[in-house]
This record gives structure tokens, C-alpha cells and sequence, in this order.
């Protein structure tokens, strides 16, 4: 009767855990294709995760439309030039769709300490519908700006590109290669500069002291640089550009946004140069200074472009 007894009371004891466990089990949710690609390019070093969401975007431009690949991959924010700043996503929203052709692949990907902010670059190709009678292929090269939230897909939060004739290597067979590592900084201080106070210093000491030491001083060696109607420079090509624009012009900062680890960042706006007939109209461009740190409180732009406004 003891035995007995004991297995009924050890029933009666366990029933209610039992039940309990029953109504808590619930058959586990299978992830949707979208979310398994997240959790693919979560795991990816965030360089490669940079490079390949800037590769998909392009096909699936190539697959669904230009407009349907920028509304998929444009943050709300994006900043766009037409020709002066404006949101991007909603240019997009309100055009149609369109039958014309844009491919383009990443040449250059440069990744913050984070992981959260990032910069490409590469070339670009537009093929006009093709009863469009007389158009002719444009060819070009863009900078666009990216930026994830944790757990989510990178998002083209600004683009800009220049327009040039066709380049020795196209879309097809061009491979992207990766910018320096970034190390997280120390704590930030109070005393840090904003980057637009920054696009100030730098125009200030070109106007008042020397346009070339200004540049040598807030470039980095390895700078890339695109203006209307030339090709990509780089290195000592890309700073003299810089220079020869320095002499004249004065950058008025409008925008900027500094990636969460405090080593990457942008800043754009227009830069006027005045003409030697002051009855006329300066010349102006929008431009986007892309800035690294990678030690101390030295920044460096090591990406910009220069787009002038057309009269």
C-alpha cells in the first residue's frame, strides 16, 4: 500500500508540472527568406556585409526597376542632390517607374569601428528606355553613404555621383576592394569639434592663409575624388583637383551625420566661388566630404565630391 500510495501521490504531484509544460510548448516559427538573409549578413564581417547589400541593390535594380530598388534600399532620410539636397526616398515615391536601365558595382568600401556607418564608391551605367530615339548611354561614378541599425539591413542614407565619358573599365569588371580597419576610439570629451565646424576650419585657412596647405592638412594621402565630367581621381590627383578649387571657393556646410563609434562621418553642402566681375553670379557646387579618424582627434576627408550647380 506504501508503494502504491507513493507512485499516486508522486502522479498527483507531477500532473500539474506536466500540464504545465504541455500548454507552455508552442511549435517554434520557421524564419521568412527575408529574415534568414538577415541573420546570413549579420553574421558576415560588416566590410563584406557593406559591399554585398551595395551589389544587391544593384541587381535588383537590374531585376525590379531603378524605382523599385531605391524605394527597397534608401533610408526614410536619405539625402540626395537634384541638384541641392532633398530626401531621396521621397523623390523616389513620387516618380514612376521607369523602363531605363541603371547598373553600377562597388570599386571602394570603407567600414566604421561599429559597423554601423559606412562609404562606396564605384562606376555607374544608364541605358535610356529604348524608345527614347538619339539617347546614348551615360556613363559615371557614385559615392553613396550607408547606415544599419543593430540586427538590420544596411540602408543608402546619401548619394551623389558625377557624370564623365566612358572609363577604361566598366560595371562589369569592376571588383571592390576594402579601405583601412578603424579601431574604437577612447571616450569622447566634451572638447570634440563637430565636422561641420570642421568644413569651416578647413575653408577658412584656404581663403585667409594657403587653399594648398589646407588641403595637404584635412585630406588624407589616399583621397578619393569625383567632379562633373572627370573621371575618379586619387592620391596626389585627387588632392590637387582639390586644391585648384580651394582657391577660389568657400564651402558652406548645410548637413552632416558622425557614425556611433565617432571615427566616420560626412558633411555636405555648397561651394560658392565668386566671380572676378562681381555683376555676375558665382559659380557654385554642391559638395560631400566623407571624413575618417583613426587615432586621436585627427580627422581626415578621404572621399569627396564636387557637383556643379548648373546656371
Amino acid at each position: 500500500m506504501r508503494s502504491t500510495a507513493g507512485r499516486l501521490m508522486l502522479l498527483a504531484l507531477l500532473f500539474p508540472v506536466v500540464l504545465f509544460a504541455a500548454t507552455r510548448h508552442t511549435p517554434a516559427r520557421v524564419p521568412t527568406r527575408a529574415e534568414l538573409q538577415q541573420i546570413i549578413e549579420a553574421k558576415k564581417a560588416p566590410l563584406q556585409s557593406l559591399v554585398t547589400a551595395e551589389q544587391e541593390f544593384a541587381k535588383l535594380s537590374g531585376s525590379k526597376g531603378i524605382r523599385a530598388a531605391f524605394l527597397a534600399s534608401l533610408s526614410l532620410d536619405c539625402v540626395m542632390f537634384r541638384p541641392l539636397p532633398i530626401n531621396g526616398y521621397d523623390a523616389y515615391e513620387s516618380r514612376p517607374a521607369t523602363t531605363a536601365k541603371l547598373a553600377w558595382a562597388p570599386a571602394y568600401a570603407e567600414v566604421s569601428a561599429a559597423g554601423d556607418f559606412g562609404m562606396t564608391t564605384g562606376p555607374w551605367e544608364f541605358t535610356p528606355p529604348a524608345e527614347r530615339d538619339g539617347a546614348e548611354t551615360a556613363y559615371g561614378d557614385f559615392l553613396s553613404v550607408w547606415r544599419r541599425e543593430p540586427g538590420k539591413p544596411w540602408k543608402n542614407a546619401l548619394d551623389i555621383g558625377v557624370s564623365h565619358d566612358p572609363p577604361a573599365v566598366g560595371v562589369s569588371a569592376t571588383h571592390a576592394v576594402g579601405g583601412p580597419a578603424h579601431e574604437p576610439l577612447p571616450p569622447a570629451t566634451e572638447a570634440e569639434p563637430t565636422l561641420l565646424a570642421l568644413d569651416q576650419s578647413m575653408s577658412q585657412m584656404a581663403q585667409e592663409f594657403n587653399a594648398a596647405r589646407s588641403i595637404l592638412a584635412w585630406t588624407s594621402s589616399d583621397l578619393r575624388y569625383l567632379n562633373e565630367g572627370e573621371h575618379p581621381r586619387e592620391g596626389d590627383s585627387a588632392r590637387n583637383a582639390m586644391i585648384f578649387a580651394a582657391r577660389t571657393g568657400t564651402w558652406n556646410p548645410l548637413g552632416s551625420a558622425l557614425a556611433s563609434s565617432r571615427d566616420m562621418g560626412y558633411t555636405y553642402g555648397v561651394l560658392v566661388s565668386p566671380k572676378g566681375d562681381p555683376a555676375q553670379a558665382p559659380d557654385s557646387a554642391v559638395y560631400v566630404h566623407v571624413w575618417r579618424r583613426l587615432s586621436g582627434d585627427t580627422w581626415k576627408i578621404f572621399a569627396a565630391v564636387d557637383n556643379p550647380l548648373k546656371r
